[in-house]
């Protein structure tokens, strides 16, 4: 498992943010930002508490206690049977980012097959425009 500074420099890197910005966001001074991504010291539990919910990710995961980023995403049992592991990492990875918060609450009634089909056409779309493939309907 990561440690806290290796998590906290993977989140910040992927949001694409500079430290004055999530100092600007969370109150957190960008120097402490910089000690702890770099290991120099250890964050006290409200700046834990502060960060995580910032990146919208567990206490745990910060941590590196969990490779779960955030336990109220999770994938429904019944839908994460149909899936491969790369494609649960997929939607995980959605889901955390709030893109498919709106197709959830649109897919209610779905049959949890239909819920893997339908996540793995989105996978197919989404990857084929960063390929920059042209998609047919």
């Amino acid at each position: 498992m990561c440690d806290f500074s290796e998590r906290l420099t993977k989140l910040i890197q992927e949001s694409g943010k500079k430290l004055s910005d999530i100092e600007k966001d969370t109150g957190i001074d960008k120097s402490n930002l910089s000690r702890y991504k770099n290991d120099k010291t250890d964050p006290k539990p409200y700046v834990i508490n502060k960060l995580a919910e910032y990146f919208n990710v567990s206490t745990d995961y910060l941590l590196g206690r969990t490779n779960i980023r955030n336990p109220d995403l999770e994938i429904p049992p019944g839908v994460k049977k149909f899936l491969e592991k790369e494609e649960q990492e997929f939607i995980i990875d959605l889901m955390a980012k709030g893109e498919v918060q709106t197709f959830l609450r649109e897919a209610r009634g779905a049959t949890d097959k239909d819920l893997a089909d339908v996540i793995r056409y989105f996978k197919f779309l989404k990857e084929g425009k960063l390929e920059g493939e042209k998609l047919e309907p």
